[in-house]
């Protein structure tokens, strides 16, 4: 079930993030709390978290604190391309994005590009 969890996870933040949900404060934080959810169910110990006030805190803690880290790392600035001829700003429209973990010798990465 843990894995399954982790699984559903990552489906969950690849999906909010090719939708750019991420790249607001209020997207990604609806992403983190489907993923905390689903933690906490999957965990069957975890339900003390919603029994009391301590509880509770701990939880708005724990989803205070996943909503940055997600954020800080799914959240991509526009790039900025400067044109020659004018030398004002333009948003670049066509991006890729990679997001990549490397384990060992072995690393898998998965490649999006948006328009």
């Amino acid at each position: 079930m843990i894995t399954l969890t982790i699984i559903l996870g990552i489906v969950a933040l690849c999906s909010a993030y090719s939708a750019g949900l991420t790249q607001i404060w209020v997207g990604t934080a609806a992403a983190s709390a489907v993923v905390l959810l689903l933690a906490i169910a999957a965990i069957p110990s975890a339900w003390w978290l919603f029994d009391s006030v301590g509880g509770w805190v701990t939880a708005l803690a724990l989803w205070v604190g996943c909503t940055a880290f997600y954020h800080s790392l799914l959240c991509d600035a526009a790039p900025v391309v400067t044109d020659r001829r004018r030398q004002t700003p333009m948003i670049e429209l066509k991006r890729r994005h990679v997001i990549g973990w490397s384990v060992g010798r072995y690393q898998v990465a998965f490649a999006f590009v948006s328009a």
